[in-house]
């Protein structure tokens, strides 16, 4: 029976990506209904406001006699408990489904909105509906990651990625590092801006590269609406005025402290002044996790970071990043003093390093990319 469920349920995961991009800030959901062996109707959440995944596939056969006589006595499976609270957009799932006649209702995983959260199934077992949860559990959580932070912790979800040469430099030893990764391992660099509401850098990364921040793929410019929001992180206003990332191809805020965000009124056309995060330094440096709180509060649901050593130091000590990404050349660069993609104080022992488990390995072009994790439990700890 469980492989039955998880061939269903890999059918719910393919149909609800096809909403990526769309149903944010709402979670990506697919759904199948299956009766008798053979799948009777399928459906998918296709943009925010939008149908849920369960009415899209209900609402392909309850509009007839014959239709309806189908659905009663089906299975439905969906990559997330079933939504039955009203304070939104789209009326709730589980009284559709209880209505339909559906005697069976196999979900990925629970929602974490502390409105549904086990209650949408509980309320199907009370109206007679057998349920089913933890079907390719991890699969799910991994597609609604994004949705997942954002409810549990109301924050962003937050990716540090960092192109490095097989000894762990982001630079040779003279500050050069043009480049390090393959046109391959760049163009999915830009994919990854792509994927995120935002990119965040440190002062050092503009003043030493001038970044663009924006997504390059394909012939057409993406618009301004289209990039990602660039985030800089620069307490004493070190970004000259004419820096890339005040260019009108996507929009900009600077945190800064109130004194220097005068700095940043200077900026004049063609480049477009920044609106200004202001916070109180915290030990010569802002604190990270309240910067995540503040771009949550602003709508961001995600962040890439693509700074530099002491950027992504901050970010891992404050405890809010949830992946990484490296892209790994075959070169060796050498140095004593060549910077590495983590730096900072670090930590004094490595029984307090942070943690990770592997949760994807690839070649991308002569690359390596490493995705990984912080481990959740002590069990995913290699020895």
């Amino acid at each position: 029976m469980r492989n039955t469920d998880e061939k269903y349920m890999k059918m719910a995961l393919s149909l609800a990506r096809k909403g990526a991009g769309r149903a944010a800030p709402n979670p990506m959901v697919g759904c199948v209904i299956v009766k008798n062996g053979r799948v009777i109707a399928s459906g998918y959440h296709k943009y925010f406001g939008g149908p849920h995944a369960e009415p899209d596939a209900i609402g392909k056969l309850a509009g007839t006699p014959s239709g309806a006589v189908k659905l009663r006595g089906s299975a439905l499976y969906v990559n997330l408990e079933p939504c039955r609270h009203t304070n939104k957009k789209t009326p709730p799932c589980v009284p559709l489904i209880i209505k339909s006649g559906i005697k069976k209702v196999v979900a990925g995983m629970k929602d974490p909105n502390p409105s549904v959260s086990g209650k949408g199934l509980a309320d199907l077992r009370r109206a007679g509906v057998a349920t089913v949860s933890g079907i390719l559990q991890d699969e799910c959580c991994d597609l609604n990651k994004v949705y997942v932070k954002n409810i549990s912790r109301r924050l962003p979800y937050v990716t540090i990625k960092s192109a490095m040469t097989l000894d762990g430099k982001i630079a040779a030893s003279g500050g050069d590092s043009k480049w390090i990764s393959s046109v391959e391992s760049r163009r999915m660099a830009h994919r990854l801006r792509l994927s995120h509401d935002a990119v965040l850098v440190g002062a050092g990364t503009v003043v030493k590269d001038n970044p663009l921040l924006n997504v390059r793929l394909g012939r057409r410019q993406k618009t301004s609406s289209e990039n990602p929001l660039r985030v800089a992180i620069d307490p004493s206003g070190r970004i000259p005025v004419d820096s890339n990332i005040f260019d009108a191809s996507a929009k900009t805020i600077v945190v800064t402290t109130a004194a220097s965000a005068k700095h940043f009124a200077k900026v004049r056309r063609p480049f477009v002044a920044p609106r200004t995060l202001i916070l109180e330094r915290r030990g010569g440096g802002f604190d990270f996790k309240k910067i995540m709180k503040k771009l949550f509060e602003a709508g961001i649901k995600s962040v890439l970071v693509e700074g530099g050593g002491e950027t992504n130091w901050n970010a891992i000590k404050s405890g809010v990043v949830d992946e990484y990404v490296f892209f790994v050349a075959p070169k060796i660069a050498g140095g004593r003093n060549a910077k590495t993609p983590v730096e900072g104080e670090g930590f004094r022992k490595i029984s307090s390093a942070v943690k990770l488990r592997i949760k994807k390995t690839f070649r991308s072009g002569p690359d390596v990319v490493v995705i990984a994790a912080p481990v959740k439990n002590k069990s995913e700890v290699a020895q």
